[in-house]
């Protein structure tokens, strides 16, 4: 029972810390990033520019918002976009593209907190962009029916809510609560997750397991340690297995190179928890999950081997 207490304890400590030093103080800053780009229009302003390039891909003028709030604020965010798209008039091969785009594509709620361990985030963004637009275009031509297509598809300028004007003071006090939020709500995910790496550890599965696919991971050079990470990921989602990987950095048990190589695997929202969520924005949703989860793995894929490559 002592190395329990003990345990709990140390992965309580640890979790709070993560959620109220790191996640919290960065999240509050980029989502004040991006409500001060509605503010000013410019969120507007991109959608008209990057439409015309993303929708040879199958991605609409709404999939564009889409994006940037992936990359921008964290997975969830995407939900409103994707809620619109489902109840309107875009089709069903446009939404499922959109929505493989979405699950390929790095979240925010993980680059950003892991950019101060040494994360290369503009190659994150990139070699993601790219793996995204493979998925959204493998979805649309490939898995989707040209027969799904039959719908027209709403102008996405008039599909997007420009925030109602609010005071400096309100929008400051909105963001804060919404970083609270987030990061208050990620504290249960990282304790217990903290907590059942220690068991593990303690148990020697981890050392098991990590013998198991070492050889794996040895045809692509790849650090062995980094697979309890990677099971985390896919099981409980990007925010504990950022947990993980913290805790992992900090004992030398992977570099930050490490890291870099495999985030093409780990940073996106194509998990457990990332369905459950996304899929609830809409009703046609969990039909073209099938779908979208195909293109999205060519697209993961893709980002994994691009990440190996690049470093």
């Amino acid at each position: 029972m002592g190395i329990l207490s003990r345990l709990i304890l140390e992965a309580g400590k640890q979790g709070i810390e993560l959620a109220l030093f790191v996640i919290l103080p960065i999240m509050l800053v980029m989502f004040t990033v991006i409500r001060l780009l509605e503010r000013m229009g410019v969120m507007r302003v991109l959608v008209r520019v990057f439409e015309p390039i993303l929708k040879p891909f199958g991605v609409p003028g709404l999939g564009v918002v889409a994006m940037l709030q992936m990359l921008l604020v964290n997975f969830a965010a995407p939900m409103s976009t994707l809620s619109i798209m489902d109840q309107s008039r875009v089709s069903d091969r446009h939404l499922a593209a959109t929505f493989a785009l979405v699950l390929c594509l790095p979240q925010a709620n993980v680059v950003f907190p892991l950019a101060p361990f040494g994360l290369n985030v503009v190659a994150t963004w990139v070699i993601g962009l790219v793996g995204a637009l493979t998925a959204a275009a493998f979805t649309f031509y490939l898995f989707m029916p040209k027969d799904s297509d039959s719908t027209s598809e709403l102008e996405p300028i008039q599909d997007y809510d420009q925030p109602a004007s609010e005071s400096l003071l309100d929008m400051i006090r909105s963001v804060g609560k919404e970083s609270w939020e987030l990061a208050f709500g990620a504290i249960p995910f990282l304790v217990l997750t903290l907590l059942m790496v220690g068991l593990l550890d303690k148990t020697h599965v981890t050392t098991l397991l990590t013998a198991l696919f070492a050889p794996v991971f040895g045809i692509f050079s790849i650090n062995s340690q980094i697979f309890l990470p990677v099971l985390t990921k896919f099981i409980a989602g990007g925010t504990a297995m950022f947990g993980v990987l913290v805790s992992f950095l900090d004992q030398n048990l992977v570099s930050i190179l490490d890291v870099n190589r495999i985030a093409g695997l780990i940073i996106h929202p194509l998990d457990l928890a990332g369905i459950a969520i996304l899929t609830a924005a809409g009703p046609r949703l969990p039909r073209l999950l099938l779908p979208a989860a195909a293109g999205a793995g060519i697209g993961i894929a893709v980002r994994t081997m691009l990440h190996l490559l690049w470093f």
